[in-house]
């Protein structure tokens, strides 16, 4: 799961992904819960990219997965958090550990879906620490020219 702000690189980081043969969940809005067995499932929400046009200082949208032929799941075991920081040196992307478990932590309740929170926040607060349990980074990303996927490979798997 890739968390930033606007602007940060999800969709660029999911098209790259999608394109190298992991499977699509969306750059936009993801939902995360814990099933039965205590495990942190993430839900897709499927919907069309937006990418920055730096021609048109604009987002154009695309159907990646009709467009680009891309593989998609709707549901998934957490297996990693990242949280993405744009760094404008053409130094490459790296990843940095999280410092903490409360730092992913952080994180993901700062990303928080704000009904689970107004409505259920102890549930939510359990959902956030059960998936800061999880792998945890910091992803500076750079561009995509110098993103390299294989970067994630020891972390997360390709189906």
């Amino acid at each position: 799961m890739f968390l930033g702000k606007s602007g940060e690189g999800k969709s660029t980081i999911s098209r790259i992904l999608a394109k190298s043969g992991y499977e699509y969940m969306g750059d936009d809005l993801t939902f995360i819960s814990k099933n039965d067995a205590g495990e942190i499932i993430v839900d897709s929400y499927l919907s069309k990219m937006k990418l920055l046009n730096k021609k048109q200082e604009a987002k154009d949208t695309i159907d990646i997965i009709k467009d680009e032929n891309v593989k998609y799941t709707y549901q998934c075991k957490l297996g990693a958090v990242f949280r993405l920081r744009r760094v404008f040196q053409r130094t490459g992307s790296f990843l940095q550990p999280a410092d903490s478990h409360s730092e992913s932590f952080s994180w993901l309740m700062d990303s928080g879906n704000n009904i689970k929170i107004q409505y259920h926040p102890q549930l939510w607060m359990e959902t956030c620490e059960t998936g800061a349990s999880v792998p945890s980074f910091i992803l500076m990303f750079a561009d995509k020219e110098t993103f390299q996927p294989g970067m994630l490979s020891d972390i997360t798997c390709k189906r």
